[in-house]
């Protein structure tokens, strides 16, 4: 997951800082037009739950602002699961009896002015085991 949530925030900062590089060199057609970032992508990620069936994680990086899009899917084990995600900066949810193949949606919220914190936990039905999931992510 840490690879998943890096990622994105390594493409957060590199389309604001692409964006601001252009307005230096006056390189945007029409300066007066707001440039968004725009960006979007499929990521898969592993996770392994405890013997209580659970998995924790948290990272703590900047995000220029800009509200991250999230849908995300288990794909296994085949169990009921429940999430909680979280951000410093607001967004996320919680969701229960999660089943394989359904889908949870959220948006990540982050700050312009200082790091943000996101907290994803995952509680699962089966303990100790290897889980895999799909994220689907826009900006």
């Amino acid at each position: 997951m840490d690879k998943v949530f890096k990622s994105i925030f390594e493409g957060v900062r590199n389309d604001l800082q692409s964006t601001l590089q252009a307005y230096k060199s006056n390189t945007i057609n029409d300066s007066t037009k707001p440039v968004s970032l725009k960006s979007s992508g499929t990521q898969e990620i592993d996770f392994d739950l405890d013997a209580n069936g659970n998995y924790h994680y948290e990272i703590e990086q900047y995000g220029a602002g800009v509200t991250i899009n999230i849908s995300c899917t288990i794909n296994s084990p085949d169990a009921i699961f429940s999430a909680t995600v979280n951000s410093s900066d607001g967004g996320g949810g919680h969701w229960d009896n999660i089943t394989i193949g359904q889908a949870v949606i959220c948006n990540i919220s982050t700050s312009f002015w200082h790091k943000t914190k996101v907290t994803v936990d995952i509680h699962s039905s089966i303990p100790s085991t290897h889980g895999h999931a799909t994220i689907i992510y826009s900006y």
